[in-house]
């Protein structure tokens, strides 16, 4: 599991620590976890809900993936909520030329929560998605997390943060490659 740091211009107000993972399970099948570990009671977790297709999940605390090919300007957005909804996003630039994928098949997204650690898990088939996956392919991946508290404001967690305000979909944030050719590896 790799630490998410918190924006460096946000008050790290929450007593909690967000983990995150991507590990290459299969050839094109991506294995997503993610941990929110501490004081659970201070941030706002929705709900469980039928799994669905839902805009504006980062709104509340939600946890997010970014996809794309090395070299590649393209990428998938993925956003998990504890709920259990789900959103999924094409761009073909730097936020531009976004397509919903509402019609794509909905990942299985399980949630597991106690006192002090909620867990997110989900396996992509890459097949389902807009990706381009070749034996050779390198992926980049960006991991992150908008954790929403009690008394207010969001905080936003990444591998890594561009400068300026939190931005996910900054390519500096896409801090973590995986290799096809090498089933579990991550590099980076």
């Amino acid at each position: 599991m790799h630490s998410l740091t918190c924006h460096p211009d946000e008050a790290a107000g929450a007593a909690i620590r967000v983990t995150a993972d991507a590990q290459l399970r299969s050839l094109g099948v991506i294995e997503l976890r993610y941990r929110i570990s501490g004081a659970l009671r201070d941030l706002v977790l929705p709900t469980p809900a039928d799994q669905a297709f839902v805009n504006g999940l980062w709104r509340s605390t939600c946890f997010e993936a970014f996809i794309g090919g090395v070299d590649e300007p393209g990428y998938v957005e993925f956003n998990f909520s504890p709920s259990r909804q789900w959103a999924a996003f094409c761009f073909e630039l730097y936020r531009e030329g976004r397509v919903d994928l509402r019609d794509s098949r909905p990942p299985a997204v399980a949630v597991t929560e106690n006192d002090s650690v909620l867990e997110l898990r989900t396996a992509l088939r890459l097949a389902d998605w807009p990706i381009a996956v070749r034996p050779r392919y390198l992926l980049r991946i960006g991991l992150a997390a908008v954790i929403e508290q009690r008394t207010g404001g969001s905080l936003h967690f990444a591998l890594a943060h561009p400068q300026g305000a939190p931005d996910f979909h900054h390519a500096d944030s896409f801090a973590l490659a995986l290799d096809m050719k090498a089933a579990g590896r991550a590099v980076g």
